[in-house]
């Protein structure tokens, strides 16, 4: 889905959001190469009360370096 936002429909920043507590959603995203950009404190009203939420953002550079040298981690 990546390389279609990025390539397909020439997307320049793709961000993700994700509650700070959810390490498995936070493991997914660095493997594909995101970075940690910002939090937002209490933003997010689940069930159980208010939670911090992650901002995760990949460009469209760092993807097509990742791509070229085929994976590994982006920081």
């Amino acid at each position: 889905m990546i390389t279609f936002a990025f390539e397909t429909m020439g997307a320049h920043r793709l961000e993700e959001r994700a509650a700070s507590k959810n390490g498995r959603r936070a493991d997914a995203v660095i493997t594909l190469g995101v970075v940690p950009e910002d939090m937002f404190r209490k933003s997010y009203l689940p069930n159980r009360g208010y939670l911090d939420r992650l901002l995760w953002t990949i460009l469209d550079d760092y993807w097509q370096a990742k791509v070229i040298w085929g994976g590994g981690k982006l920081h």
